[in-house]
């Protein structure tokens, strides 16, 4: 029987300045949806940032998503699983899991434990986030499921606020 080959390392790619940037911003962008610091949006979001994603783009918006996620799910942590950074682009997939204890939509807390996977295409402009693409409406579906948060009112919830 033959020798077997070695496994090769396989090396990180070298990135540009501009793509290490990119990621160093998506990276706490991750950060402060586990940490619940907004003040990260203002600091790396674009104030022309365009969304095409079923919700409403804006940093106001993202902040309000910060806000909501911390006070219904006062444990949710967000990890990195995957990025791609090309030129002025980055994708990243990511897990996010937590624990309801807040309550959401009006919904009283169950103590429910969810685990959410997610991906995301950012654009960047300058160092800044300029434009949003995010793959999860599947996943966030289950996961209300899960923590027995999806009824006729949620799901009237989610419509009224540009999420379904």
């Amino acid at each position: 029987m033959p020798d077997e080959p070695e496994p090769q390392e396989i090396s990180q790619p070298v990135h540009t300045a501009e793509e290490a940037r990119n990621l160093e911003v998506t990276r706490a962008m991750v950060n402060a949806y586990s940490t619940g610091d907004r003040s990260v949006v203002a600091q790396f979001v674009d104030p022309e940032l365009r969304s095409n994603s079923p919700r409403p783009a804006g940093t106001q918006r993202l902040e309000n998503e910060i806000d909501l996620q911390k006070s219904s799910f006062g444990d949710i942590t967000f990890r990195e699983e995957v990025t791609i950074a090309d030129g002025d682009k980055v994708f990243l997939a990511w897990v996010a899991t937590g624990t309801d204890t807040g309550g959401i939509f009006g919904k009283p807390p169950t103590g429910l434990q969810f685990e959410l996977h997610g991906g995301e295409v950012i654009r960047f402009r300058n160092g800044l986030i300029l434009e949003h693409w995010d793959h999860w409406l599947k996943p966030r579906l289950e996961s209300l499921i899960l923590i027995d948060a999806l009824d006729d009112d949620a799901i009237a919830s989610l419509r009224s606020g540009g999420m379904l």
